[in-house]
């Protein structure tokens, strides 16, 4: 999927506050210049403790203030690629 489809379909959603397109090997630069109260990632993360390459990157840095870590179930037959094409309908 592109990008630019992924952000208007997740900007569409009403309580997402930002969706950042950013171009370094980590999001952690991003986390910690916009300090999120909630980080969510998809399902298929790991917020419990596992191994460090297991983990979700910036989970430390958003506990440490207080943040939210979340993760969004995997819906079969959901994925933002198939929202797209009934879009295009």
């Amino acid at each position: 999927m592109k990008q630019e489809d992924r952000v208007a379909v997740l900007s569409s959603i009403r309580w997402i506050d930002y969706v950042v397109i950013f171009d370094t090997k980590s999001v952690l630069p991003v986390l910690e210049k916009l300090k999120p109260k909630v980080l969510v990632k998809g399902g298929d993360y790991n917020i419990k403790p596992c191994a460090e390459k297991d983990r979700i990157v910036g989970q430390d840095f958003v506990e440490s203030y207080g943040g939210k870590i979340k993760t969004a179930p995997i819906i079969e037959g959901a994925s933002t690629t198939s929202i797209v094409e009934r879009m295009s309908l």
